[in-house]
């Protein structure tokens, strides 16, 4: 990474005679910042490449050369902004919209001002969702908090593949690899969209530290991930009966790991009951291993979800169980397809996928 750095410091101060990139713009009212720190994505503020200064008004101006398609980013660390900047040697000047500041190129089909339609859509689209988002925590009802969280999942799963039609339409330049690395901390935790993030830039990601965060962050998620055959376990259901997980060899089983307080747990057991009709009558069997510390309330969630399908428990709850370890999860839910001879084949499969599976079987 310091070598590329390095590079890059160079490029901007020794290559001042080669095509010319000019930024300007002004920014409003209240802007405490004095200057515009330039830097790659997500670095730290003592890797700034360039700074420039802004005059008392919030206005700048700034000419210089830069290697040709280079993701950077314009920081103004003390009001909290900053615009992601596809450098090419062109004339940039600075716009607002909304609450937002973006970078507009004089070239119309540019790629930096495809990339700022993109943006500006994907921001109004985050913008709506956190406002949606507001009183969540103020609903005390389980039924009332289900039917937000079904709602507000739905948004949620259409403005990630908005984002993945992103990555897909930048890919084999630095804005698709930027996109996924902003949203590395989302990644980390969803296997199957990180998945298809790096079958998306496969092959295509430019050598910059962006590409080395999400390989070593893939790698490690990777390296996570529970596969070849099924850790068998014995756990008592409803009845106090003992059920045994390979006595269903020979059958596709959909392990699902919930909670009766796990609000997307129960958004999932009203899913899953809407086809299990479905899935059984195509040879699936669903066994729900619930890790609450209260029976009880276990029961009562059970009951309320109108779940008919096999229901255990693992007594030792959520935190002390160690059927939790040996499955590799630490939030809920979690859901494993295990196939006929008892080997891991997919986590958290969607409908397409268990049905495409089901058909083939």
């Amino acid at each position: 990474m310091k070598y590329l750095f390095l590079f890059l410091v160079i490029a901007v101060c020794g290559c001042q005679s080669g095509p010319q990139a000019r930024l300007n713009g002004k920014f409003g009212q209240g802007i405490k910042s004095k200057f515009i720190e330039v830097k790659m994505p997500n670095s730290h503020r003592d890797s700034v490449l360039f700074t420039i200064p802004m005059k008392d008004d919030g206005s700048f101006s700034w000419t210089g050369s830069l290697p040709e398609g280079t993701m950077l980013v314009l920081d103004l660390y003390k009001d909290y902004i900053s615009i992601p900047w596809y450098a090419e040697s062109q004339n940039y000047t600075l716009e607002k919209s909304g609450e937002n500041y973006y970078l507009v190129s004089s070239l119309e089909e540019s790629l930096q001002n495809r990339f700022t339609k993109f943006r500006k859509e994907q921001d109004q689209r985050e913008t709506a969702y956190n406002m949606e988002c507001r009183g969540y925590e103020t609903i005390t009802d389980m039924e009332e908090k289900v039917r937000f969280s079904d709602r507000m999942g739905k948004i949620f799963d259409e403005n990630q593949e908005y984002l993945l039609s992103g990555i897909r339409q930048f890919a084999g330049t630095q804005i698709g690899d930027f996109l996924a690395d902003e949203k590395l901390y989302h990644w980390e935790v969803d296997y199957a969209g990180f998945t298809k993030v790096m079958e998306i830039l496969n092959g295509q990601m430019a050598e910059t530290p962006m590409k080395n965060r999400l390989t070593t962050a893939y790698a490690k998620l990777k390296a996570k991930q529970l596969t070849g055959m099924a850790p068998d376990f014995e756990l008592p259901d409803m009845k106090g009966k003992l059920v045994r997980l390979s006595s269903f060899r020979g059958k596709y089983v959909l392990v699902d790991f919930w909670a009766s307080w796990c609000v997307s747990c129960r958004q999932n057991n009203r899913e899953l009951f809407k086809y299990y009709p479905e899935l059984k009558a195509a040879g699936l069997e669903i066994i729900s291993v619930s890790l609450d510390d209260d029976r009880a309330l276990w029961i009562k969630a059970v009951e309320a979800d109108k779940i008919t399908w096999t229901q255990l428990i693992d007594p030792k709850g959520f935190k002390a169980s160690e059927l939790r370890k040996s499955y590799k999860f630490d939030s809920l839910p979690t859901v494993y397809l295990i196939d006929p001879q008892g080997n891991i084949v997919a986590k958290k499969p969607t409908l397409e996928q268990l049905r495409e599976i089901l058909t083939d079987c």
